[in-house]
């Protein structure tokens, strides 16, 4: 049962935790092994000799207008209504790291981090299994 006051969930052997703390750790590990990483980074997707193509100021621009509005924003409060009332600087900035993504094969860690609500679908409240994580 989930309350205000009290919170119960099932762990792993069907035992049921009350401890908050011991909650949390419970649904972190669950967290982590849900997105747990399956296989070996990819790395970086061109040989280095090849040439690597920029994305250009225009394309962020682009997909920047075609994501929905309303959506809830990162750590930051940085949202979609927000990038859409920025200009040219913020497009040409937000081109250049992106293309630095490309070109070193990897992405920002705190573009990894988020955080999590989790929202009951059905069955038991008690079991972790029973809801969708939204970030």
């Amino acid at each position: 049962m989930i309350g205000k006051n009290e919170i119960i969930a099932n762990d792993t052997d069907n035992g049921r935790i009350t401890e908050k703390e011991e909650i949390l750790n419970h649904i972190k590990n669950f967290c982590d092994k849900l997105y747990e990483r399956t296989h070996e980074p990819l790395g970086k997707p061109y040989a280095d000799d090849d040439e690597i193509p920029k994305i250009l100021p225009e394309e962020t621009r682009k997909a920047i207008n075609e994501m929905q509005n309303g959506k809830a924003g990162d750590h930051d409060d940085l949202t979609i209504d927000i990038l859409k009332l920025t200009g040219e600087k913020t497009d040409k900035q937000l081109a250049k790291v992106f293309s630095l993504c490309i070109q070193n094969g990897s992405i920002p860690t705190c573009w990894n981090k988020a955080n999590i609500i989790l929202l009951h679908k059905k069955g038991s409240i008690h079991d972790l299994r029973n809801y969708h994580q939204l970030a």
